[in-house]
């Protein structure tokens, strides 16, 4: 079996690498040559390695990996690893160079409810919890760093669902969570206009206590870097003069340190006891 590199993502923040196959004595010196040109084209930026279809790894590929970790000035992760290399990892102790994440247990939604749908995902609900399902084509990365940091939010006190874990559902992946059987508040306004004055109160103090929370930087990220990237995206609409504005734009926002909600409405804020 051959091994297979293919630059997966990239962007100012991090660069992904899909490894596949295996890597052995025949190959390893190839595959990290490939490696080491993809990360020369892409230099910015934390390096994620995407191992979910590697099948093993010779001590010449543990070479190659930690030849690469000592060219890196940030931490390497490795995502996604079958429980093989995994082992392999631990047994070497490479859990201590690297951060290991191993690849998530897989499920099925077949027969559950949908309860929503968006550009981003589709949500099903059983008895006990909910399942958002991701687009087949959605980064793994990026949802791992989505759950890292909806639990770094409800460590910080604030009222937003338990995140479990990430699984993988068929050829996409998802994200379980509690589920809560309640209404939204935009429906409850609906329902009972009476208590107008009351929910108005209760929407402006968690608006108030989410925007004046401080993030941190460890599992956040920053909404400028967020909203450059959407510009940078859209680069074949516009002229360079007017990239260049709406960037400065940006830029000129004043920089802060708190949680920035980017869709708060009725429709996401669910009533419950606490």
């Amino acid at each position: 079996m051959e091994a297979f590199v293919q630059k997966e993502n990239y962007d100012d923040s991090r660069l992904v690498i899909q490894l596949s196959g295996k890597i052995d004595a025949q190959n390893a010196k190839e595959t990290f040559r490939k490696v080491d040109e993809i990360r020369a084209q892409c230099p910015d930026g934390e390096l994620v390695l995407d191992l979910g279809g590697l099948a093993y790894i010779s001590s010449s590929g543990l070479r190659g990996l930690l030849k690469l970790r000592q060219n890196e000035s940030k931490p390497v992760s490795l995502v996604s690893v079958q429980k093989d290399v995994v082992d392999i990892f631990g047994a070497t102790g490479f859990t201590k160079l690297f951060v290991v994440t191993p690849a998530p247990r897989e499920i099925s939604v077949d027969g559950l409810e949908v309860i929503g749908k968006g550009s981003n995902g589709t949500l099903y609900r059983d008895d006990e919890q909910v399942i958002k399902v991701y687009p087949e084509d959605a980064d793994v990365s990026v949802i791992m760093r989505e759950d890292d940091a909806s639990k770094a939010v409800l460590l910080l006190g604030l009222p937003v669902v338990i995140s479990y874990d990430v699984v993988k559902v068929g050829n996409c992946y998802g994200t379980v969570m509690e589920s809560i059987v309640t209404d939204s508040l935009a429906h409850t306004l609906r329902d009972h206009p009476e208590r107008y004055d009351e929910l108005s109160d209760e929407y402006t103090a968690l608006y108030s206590k989410i925007h004046h929370t401080k993030a941190g930087n460890d599992n956040f990220l920053y909404v400028k870097d967020i909203y450059r990237k959407y510009i940078l995206d859209c680069a074949d609409w516009y002229e360079q003069e007017e990239l260049s504005r709406l960037i400065d734009l940006v830029d000129g926002l004043p920089d802060g340190d708190v949680f920035l909600h980017g869709d708060f409405h009725g429709g996401n804020i669910m009533l419950a006891d606490e």
